[in-house]
């Protein structure tokens, strides 16, 4: 469905669907997990071949994080096992500024107490390190770094 849309339907189509992709990532069946994720790398690549204006990769990912607000661990956790996918798919495709938001971005959930949402952090941390191009990685590195020892020293 989405692969026929253009514009601005398909900018609406992936902000409407991207939510319940998100929330299969915690499925509790692998399969349904491992189709959540397709879906999402499906829409990032779609947004990217489109390069029509309306909707860039660095957009969908910006929607992801809305998710942070969530009232639930559940939800917290689940927006940032789509952002480690994501950023791990696309990180030679997003811009660097884009790159940088969003390791910020998680990296203030290192203070949140429940471990559900902790161990998707650290996991998408250990992402960032392991996908990100040398130069842009050490630009970063007092930004992945720092939030981490920060949380080891309040255990």
């Amino acid at each position: 469905m989405v692969q026929q849309l253009r514009g601005e339907n398909l900018r609406d189509a992936i902000r409407s669907l991207i939510g319940e992709a998100v929330l299969s990532t915690k499925d509790a069946s692998a399969r349904g997990r491992q189709a959540a994720f397709e879906v999402l790398v499906r829409m990032t690549n779609r947004a990217n071949e489109a390069g029509d204006g309306f909707l860039t990769i660095a957009d969908v990912l910006s929607i992801i994080p809305a998710g942070l607000a969530g009232a639930t661990p559940h939800m917290i956790s689940a927006c940032v096992l789509a952002m480690s996918r994501l950023l791990y798919e696309c990180v030679h495709l997003l811009p660097p500024q884009a790159v940088a938001d969003t390791i910020r971005t998680v990296s203030l959930l290192l203070q949140h107490k429940a471990r559900e949402v902790l161990k998707p952090v650290i996991g998408f941390m250990k992402v960032a390190v392991v996908c990100m191009p040398h130069e842009l990685l050490m630009t970063h590195l007092q930004e992945i770094v720092r939030p981490i020892l920060m949380h080891a020293l309040m255990i």
